[in-house]
């Protein structure tokens, strides 16, 4: 208690104009009570929101916590990811130049060429992963050689 008020008095819901929501009056009573911490760090909305729902922030914390610490390697996949579905597309052209002649042989070492231009041009990836660019680009370029 205080020189002004009683222990615990303030905040005061007795004197409201304003209709008080459910929620407002519960968190009061924790307040009062003690059992509630959240209001001395966080403002009375927010407080209030994650005191209520704890037990449903609380696990999905758990299961994202572990994600966000493997978000490296999900990144590192899906650049790499960007990459290697090229080798698919000059791996299948590959395998058709082996069995065409000398004719349909243009028209692959075209499309190739192709490949690479867009590559070239529509393929965006960090910097970090420009060396597997580059390496596909030199695999493009070995296999219009071989034909």
């Amino acid at each position: 208690s205080s020189f002004f008020a009683d222990r615990n008095y303030f905040p005061n819901t007795k004197n409201a104009d304003l209709p008080i929501s459910r929620e407002a009056l519960t968190y009061v009573e924790r307040i009062k009570s003690g059992d509630s911490t959240l209001d001395r760090y966080l403002p009375f909305w927010i407080a209030a929101v994650v005191d209520r729902y704890l037990l449903f922030i609380l696990p999905i914390a758990l299961i994202l916590l572990p994600l966000l610490g493997r978000s490296p390697l999900l990144y590192r996949a899906y650049m790499r990811n960007k990459v290697t579905r090229w080798y698919k597309i000059v791996h299948r052209i590959e395998l058709r130049l082996d069995n065409v002649q000398h004719t349909e042989i243009e028209a692959a070492v075209a499309e190739l060429e192709n490949v690479d231009q867009k590559i070239a041009h529509e393929l965006t990836v960090a910097n970090a992963y420009m060396p597997y660019v580059y390496d596909l680009r030199t695999h493009i370029r070995y296999v219009i050689e071989q034909a």
